[in-house]
């Protein structure tokens, strides 16, 4: 703004007192977001940087009002200096951004003022109301009274810096007097190899040294004479088979010995034909009749699978949303890069062939800031999965942070007692979609149930408290098997 009138020019204000008037204007961002509660003064963060990016005195815009930070506890905690009058919730601060910079053509910084009012000259980001990276040149001054206290002086004719104590200029105070004598500094290098010396006497012999290499062989000699006999030889080879002899007597009866070894497989081959064999590695012997494995023998189970999805290619109305991402070169079942939010994904398949048994296995994706069994606001953030709406197979919490717990591997109350483990507790990977913030978790999980009905559903289910960007969770590689 520039006022014609005076002539005056304003930034960020338009009644500049001044030939030219600065107002910060809250602007920059500070990183993550922030909570307060109306009648409060405590400001509260997630995944925020108050250590690093703000200082006691400085400005806060949350919302439609202002505040001066008053004091910080910690990246996530701060006070200010008047309490709200309304509460906000995940919402971004601003601060003032440098009211001055000005850089030379190579873009380093000549010139700062920053949002504290201290002068940086030569130095980007000042530590004191004047920060000089840098000589300072003082010239003379003849003056020193009252109004003057405090004022540097370079002394031409004594060729000195004086102070100015108010009523006259000394040198007191700007060179203290001699201080009492170091301690012994630690030893040096060794120096530089001097000048080689005049050869001296020569010494006395030495002992004799230890025998030297066998020298090379010699030319060979004049043939010896006819030595003594030698050994017998090796036996030497097999002749050609001789005619076919009379037949011998009846021999004793043998022992069977196995004629056929199957390898253990960990799953059913594809496509079988009737009266093909495998041996699961379960520990069942298991046999192909009309399409179908049946068990013939063991304790373990034939298992078929009718249902596998990495979802490189998408997913199907098998799902109630079919929804994928791609985050860090991985396909996943999820509403956004970062996850889904708070609901239900579920899995219907039908027309199953006969069985008793379902295996359902899957890696789950825990993303981001999850609080596990916090009960302070931020959390608890659960997790659960159902089968037909009705039979539990999974209730429980996860977490991705400190001080946070989490009740996973153990189930939730009324399917279990609960538990306050370690977050991360059971994982088997960290950082596989390269997630930013508190990363992501894989948990890989496998859970065999009694089931005998032709259509299924299984209820993928998320109860985290806050939305995806801050907590997020998502599928892959979902399988279904049937024994």
């Amino acid at each position: 703004y520039a006022d014609s009138d005076g002539g005056n020019v304003g930034i960020g204000t338009n009644s500049p007192t001044a030939d030219l008037s600065v107002l910060g204007n809250l602007s920059r961002a500070l990183t993550g977001h922030v909570m307060a509660s109306a009648g409060s003064r405590a400001i509260t963060g997630a995944e925020t940087r108050f250590s690093e990016e703000l200082r006691v005195g400085d400005s806060l815009l949350i919302g439609d009002a202002v505040f001066v930070v008053a004091g910080i506890t910690s990246d996530t905690a701060l006070t200010v200096n008047t309490a709200p009058t309304v509460s906000t919730h995940n919402v971004t601060a601003y601060t003032d951004s440098d009211l001055l910079i000005v850089e030379t053509g190579a873009e380093k910084t000549a010139l700062v003022v920053d949002r504290a009012g201290n002068v940086g000259i030569g130095a980007a980001a000042p530590k004191a109301k004047l920060d000089v990276a840098g000589g300072v040149k003082v010239g003379n001054e003849t003056v020193c009274d009252a109004g003057k206290a405090g004022t540097i002086r370079y002394d031409d004719a004594g060729r000195a810096v004086e102070f100015c104590d108010g009523s006259g200029w000394s040198r007191a105070g700007l060179q203290g007097e001699q201080g009492p004598r170091g301690l012994k500094g630690d030893k040096g290098e060794p120096g530089a190899t001097g000048a080689r010396g005049l050869r001296g006497e020569r010494g006395p012999t030495g002992t004799t040294g230890p025998q030297g290499l066998r020298g090379l062989a010699g030319a060979m000699g004049p043939r010896g004479l006819k030595g003594d006999k030698g050994d017998k030889g090796d036996t030497g080879e097999t002749g050609p088979q001789g005619k076919q002899g009379l037949k011998g007597d009846k021999g004793d009866p043998g022992i069977i010995k196995p004629v056929v070894n199957l390898k253990p497989l960990n799953q059913a081959p594809a496509n079988p034909t009737n009266g093909d064999l495998y041996f699961n590695s379960s520990g069942a012997l298991c046999v192909c009749i009309d399409g179908s494995w049946k068990k013939v023998e063991g304790n373990g189970y034939c298992t078929a699978v009718v249902y596998f999805n990495d979802f490189s290619a998408g997913a199907g109305t098998e799902w109630t949303n079919p929804t994928t991402s791609k985050a860090n070169g991985e396909s996943f079942l999820a509403a956004a890069s970062h996850g889904s939010g708070r609901g239900t994904n579920s899995l219907t398949l039908s027309g199953l062939p006969t069985h008793t048994k379902v295996t359902v296995e899957f890696d789950l994706y825990i993303i981001n800031s999850w609080d596990g069994n916090d009960g302070g606001g931020v959390g608890p953030d659960n997790w659960r999965l159902t089968v037909d709406g009705n039979q539990n197979l999974l209730y429980t919490s996860f977490a991705t942070h400190n001080p946070r717990t989490q009740a996973y591997p153990s189930q939730l109350p009324p399917f279990g007692n609960g538990a306050s483990n370690p977050y991360g507790t059971g994982s088997t990977e960290r950082g596989h979609l390269g997630s930013g913030g508190y990363g992501d978790w894989t948990y890989r999980l496998s859970f065999t149930f009694n089931h005998s009905a032709s259509n299924i559903s299984l209820n993928f289910t998320s109860l985290q408290n806050q939305a995806p960007g801050d907590e997020g969770w998502g599928l892959d590689n979902v399988k279904v098997s049937l024994d």
